[in-house]
């Protein structure tokens, strides 16, 4: 009795070994297969280069809001430190020769936009129609620097040169119903109507923006 159930634990542990030894074996011919890596490691590789896309979108958009943000705050405070220091040290007309013959510091108010338009407008509807043209042209810039995939540093230049502009004049048309001017470029008697940084900023700003464009689309017919 006693030796047939001794008998039976050996037959039961050597069942046991033999299937042991059968699943090691079973593994062994069986490496990585085909399916398992098509499955774990073409997906991962794929979520790792979206992960570094994602990154790099990250950077630069990180990049270009400084370059926005301290480049704006920069122009913005050179246009108002400019205007106030003229508005302060000569009256109204008053003129300063620079350069004779070509550049002189001048003191006038424009209460209309670029070369006098709407200047001639009434008071309140010129208020209106630059504030809300320019707090547009605002929100406009700020979302396409943040909608924008463009990898350019120019483009991003040139809308906060724009943008800079913009907020300068836009303080002065709050604060005064009019933008200060003080730059006034002339050749003999023909003087090209006075401006000031912010005026400059955007003009820069704007050629830029064109020269960009132009560069891009030559690129493209290239291509």
């Amino acid at each position: 009795m006693f030796a047939t159930g001794v008998c039976r634990i050996c037959k039961l542990s050597d069942w046991l070994l033999v299937n042991k030894i059968f699943i090691i074996l079973s593994f062994r011919r069986r490496p990585e297969s085909s399916i398992f890596q098509f499955n774990f490691k073409i997906p991962l590789d794929t979520g790792l280069r979206r992960c570094d896309d994602v990154v790099r979108k990250e950077a630069f958009l990180k990049k270009n809001i400084l370059i926005f943000v301290f480049g704006a705050a920069l122009i913005v405070a050179l246009d108002q430190i400019t205007k106030a220091a003229i508005s302060s040290s000569f009256a109204m007309h008053e003129s300063y020769e620079v350069i004779s013959g070509f550049f002189n510091l001048v003191y006038v108010t424009n209460p209309g936009a670029a070369f006098g338009f709407l200047a001639g407008a009434s008071a309140t509807f010129r208020y209106i129609f630059f504030i809300g043209v320019t707090v547009i042209a605002i929100l406009l810039i700020i979302y396409y620097l943040l909608k924008s995939k463009s990898g350019s540093i120019v483009i991003v230049i040139s809308l906060t040169l724009i943008f800079a502009g913009a907020i300068g004049n836009l303080i002065d048309r709050i604060r005064f119903g009019a933008v200060v001017d003080f730059l006034d470029v002339y050749v003999g008697s023909s003087h090209w109507p006075a401006f000031n940084v912010a005026d400059s900023t955007i003009t820069v700003g704007a050629i830029l923006m064109i020269w960009e464009m132009i560069i891009n689309r030559k690129k493209e017919n290239q291509a």
